[in-house]
């Protein structure tokens, strides 16, 4: 009777442990089968092309610069300090070239910088000779880097290129899901309205509030390990397809209350670049009060086009 009891429980036993693999089998599947479905239809862009965010906005603004545009030679990649900073019109006609002025914001990284030139290149091969990576000396201190990349991932075998590819994966699983829920709320017309509304000079309207940073905590606790393999993804794409690259630093405002913290982000800076043996510009503009935009990264609007020409003309023995 005992050793009948025992028999049964151990059957019992491996019942459940087989029903528990078979339903881990079948939730890995549906998983994976979902993941692929929404890869392969781009739900990622989709999302963003149909959310009214304004972080999501810029990406999907200059996604339809690529598209409209088809003999540029120069694209210009960064964050928020070349969008506010630099007039694509005056840029072009300075240094005589056809450039596209591709500003995202800092969330996007480098991952986000590398995605759009890889869809520009695609999209002009042949033309395309110049980028010009433009960030600011706060950039480095943000990493939403492995986010981004899947974020701005155009195909499914970017994945591949991931610093963390379960959660590229993952992200993809969310994004079917929160793709179908934008599409439920889309509309056309309301999101071509706020477009207009938020976009001004060619990128993110400025908030008329100010939020100058007066400190920057922790510096030497940065990891800059996701900002570096992405840049170094941009390094050997530019160098794969012989492709000029020029690294430069966006615009700032130092006052004597934030001078010790912006040498310290300036050093922190250059010494990422040294480091890693990568080339970049050491130049930066200087913005005085009245030139300071709603950031101290950020050009006011009237003096956009002054600040360009003062890159231009730091920039003009690269291009001659």
């Amino acid at each position: 009777m005992l050793i009948s009891n025992l028999m049964q429980k151990t059957n019992l036993k491996n019942i459940t442990n087989k029903n528990f693999i078979l339903l881990l089998i079948c939730i890995s599947i549906i998983f994976l089968s979902i993941s692929i479905f929404s890869a392969l239809n781009h739900s990622n862009l989709e999302y963003i092309s149909k959310t009214k965010k304004k972080e999501f906005l810029i990406y999907s603004y200059q996604m339809q610069k690529i598209t409209q545009n088809g003999n540029f030679d120069t694209i210009l990649l960064g964050d928020s300090s070349l969008g506010n900073g630099i007039n694509n019109q005056i840029f072009s006609e300075e240094l005589g070239l056809n450039s596209l002025n591709l500003a995202l914001n800092e969330i996007y990284g480098f991952a986000g910088m590398y995605n759009l030139l890889k869809l520009s290149h695609k999209k002009n091969e042949k033309n395309l000779k110049n980028v010009i990576l433009f960030h600011s000396f706060f950039f480095l201190l943000d990493d939403h880097e492995n986010y981004s990349h899947f974020l701005t991932s155009n195909n499914i075998e970017d994945i591949l290129n991931s610093n963390n590819k379960f959660s590229h994966l993952k992200n993809y699983f969310a994004f079917f899901f929160k793709n179908l829920l934008a599409n439920k709320f889309y509309e056309k017309e309301d999101y071509t309205l706020f477009l207009k509304k938020n976009i001004k000079s060619d990128y993110i309207k400025q908030s008329e509030n100010k939020k100058f940073i007066e400190n920057v905590k922790n510096i030497k606790e940065v990891n800059l390990r996701n900002k570096l393999h992405y840049l170094e993804l941009i390094v050997q794409f530019c160098k794969k397809k012989n492709i000029n690259l020029v690294i430069v630093y966006g615009p700032i405002h130092i006052n004597t209350n934030n001078s010790n913290m912006i040498k310290k982000l300036i050093n922190f800076n250059n010494n990422f670049y040294s480091q890693n043996s990568i080339d970049n510009q050491n130049f930066f503009v200087k913005l005085k009060i009245e030139e300071t935009g709603d950031e101290l990264t950020h050009v006011d609007y009237p003096y956009k086009d002054e600040v360009t020409r003062n890159y231009t003309s730091n920039l003009k023995i690269l291009f001659n």
